[in-house]
């Protein structure tokens, strides 16, 4: 199932659909697995995305899209 919330869609720097559970690395290389996110609400807004850790499974954390060279994308 592809990320996608109110017309708009994750993509990856391969401009690739990013799937639910899909593993992703950060800049520093470390791996983590999507849930999912939260559309840019604004124009100066990038939006945010949902990870968790492959070490700790209970716990998801937050960060902005461009830590796992992902963007949000309106659709068409």
């Amino acid at each position: 199932m592809f990320i996608s919330k109110q017309g708009w869609t994750l993509f990856n720097k391969a401009n690739e659909k990013v799937v639910v559970d899909e593993l992703i690395r950060d800049r520093d290389g470390e791996a983590w697995v999507i849930s999912g996110g939260a559309i840019p609400l604004h124009g100066a807004s990038t939006g945010r995305v949902w990870v968790r850790s492959m070490d700790e499974d209970k716990m998801d954390r937050e960060f902005f899209p461009s830590v796992f060279n992902l963007k949000w994308r309106k659709d068409r």
